[in-house]
């Protein structure tokens, strides 16, 4: 598994984000403090164990990638997989958005939500692939290539904000608009189902096979159905984020709650796996979509590993 650690220019160390209450006190900070001139928040992602050949081409590469960065294989087995940086007055976007209950609110939430679903399709599967024993359940792993290959669930007049369940329309379009990125993400993997030995359980990573993985699902949704109920609880606390000076004399209470909600919706999606280290990283994938509605110039900027300098164990050292 991964984790985040938070860090901003203006102050030493770096404070990992592990419980809700690290979560909570990333969104207060992020979101509620007056940055410097110029200053950056920093989100260093580590792994728990040394990143395999197999992690770094199916997980961190690609992610990379989504953030405009072609980066070379690892070189060294190392834990630092990447930092992710961006102006911290980025934070504000949250603030500037408008509130919930106004007439203008539905466009933010509209982008925060699809953004959001997207957020999700990239960490939860990124999350889950790096536990090499996860990948011997089979089931498991066609949800979550399913889930990963779909497309986010655009909000229409119905106000929905994501897939409903019970509605076949719209749970036979999530199937419809997985199938055409399976074969290449079954490429994308076979270098982490090979270090697994699992290759010839799985794939062949043809159009067949694709299919073969789509149908399975289809007649055996339960974990597929997990995650998209997951989802809808998700976006709804992520949305709530949104106007949260113009609601509360004291967000501290609201950012509290939502962070309590998040943190512990991510630890029981499936069974005992917690999915909860990926929250800072959804929120900051989220914090650009506000950013691009409201005209501001905010983006990630990825580099390829965390600095240098940490401490043994992957803990990155304080300055």
């Amino acid at each position: 598994m991964f984790r985040f650690y938070y860090s901003r220019d203006s102050r030493p160390g770096a404070a990992p984000i592990l419980s809700s209450g690290d979560l909570a006190a990333f969104l207060l900070d992020f979101i509620h403090t007056i940055p410097e001139p110029g200053e950056q928040i920093h989100l260093d992602w580590f792994f728990d164990t040394p990143i395999t050949p197999g992690q770094d081409h199916a997980l961190r590469l690609p992610i990379l990638a989504n953030f405009g960065l072609q980066a070379a294989p690892l070189d060294a087995p190392m834990r630092g997989a990447a930092r992710f940086s961006i102006a911290a007055a980025a934070g504000a976007t949250w603030l500037d958005a408008p509130q919930i209950g106004t007439s203008f609110h539905r466009r933010p939430a509209k982008r925060v939500s699809t953004d959001s679903q997207r957020a999700l399709r990239r960490w939860l599967p990124a999350a889950w692939y790096s536990d090499s024993k996860r990948l011997r359940s089979v089931d498991e792993f066609h949800g979550v290539l399913v889930y990963q290959n779909s497309t986010p669930h655009v909000a229409a007049s119905d106000c929905r904000y994501t897939y409903d369940l019970l509605g076949g329309s719209t749970t036979r379009l999530l199937f419809h608009r997985a199938m055409p990125r399976m074969q290449r993400r079954l490429i994308e993997l076979r270098p982490l189902l090979e270090e697994a030995h699992l290759r010839p359980l799985y794939v062949r990573a043809d159009e067949e096979d694709a299919q073969s993985i789509v149908d399975s699902v289809r007649n055996r949704r339960r974990i597929l159905d997990r995650l998209v109920a997951a989802e809808g609880d998700l976006v709804p606390e992520l949305i709530r984020l949104t106007g949260t000076a113009r609601r509360s004399y004291r967000p501290e209470r609201m950012v509290n709650d939502v962070a309590a909600t998040i943190h512990g919706r991510l630890r029981r999606i499936l069974g005992s796996f917690d999915f909860s280290p990926i929250a800072p990283a959804v929120v900051l994938e989220c914090s650009v979509a506000l950013a691009t509605l409201l005209n501001r110039p905010f983006r990630v900027q990825a580099q390829a590993v965390p600095p240098a300098d940490v401490l043994p164990g992957g803990v990155p050292r304080a300055a």
